[in-house]
């Protein structure tokens, strides 16, 4: 399980928790190679494996199943936060927190409740 979070008045801020097996990142930093806005950090032990981005568009270019895997991670992801930020603007807190533990109920059991009020944007 991964936090990837922020630095906000102060506190450390989630804003998603990623479970094994992932892609993880920091979309707009790698994409456009600039200075990352969030952390990412281990809440349990795993096993990472990292690759720079001219590797990683090199292995894209090599292999089509990659850059398949890719792009399916990707529609899921901009979906993922279409839904989300519909869901924190939409909904009460309590809606959110049902909608989240119906969608992803593995969260539940493995993700801290501090990290999921917090992507969750509950206080």
């Amino acid at each position: 399980m991964l936090s990837h979070y922020h630095y906000a008045d102060g506190k450390e801020r989630t804003r998603w928790g990623a479970m094994a097996p992932s892609f993880v990142t920091s979309l707009g930093s790698f994409i456009h190679q600039t200075p990352c806005l969030e952390n990412i950090k281990a809440l349990v032990p795993c096993a990472l494996y990292r690759c720079g981005r001219s590797d990683f568009y090199v292995l894209k270019a090599q292999y089509p199943l990659l850059q398949q895997l890719w792009t399916a991670h990707l529609e899921m992801e901009v979906a993922g936060y279409e839904h989300r930020v519909s869901q924190l603007i939409t909904t009460q807190a309590e809606q959110r927190y049902r909608n989240f533990i119906r969608q992803y109920p593995a969260y539940l059991e493995r993700l801290p409740q501090k990290y999921l009020a917090d992507m969750l944007g509950i206080e």
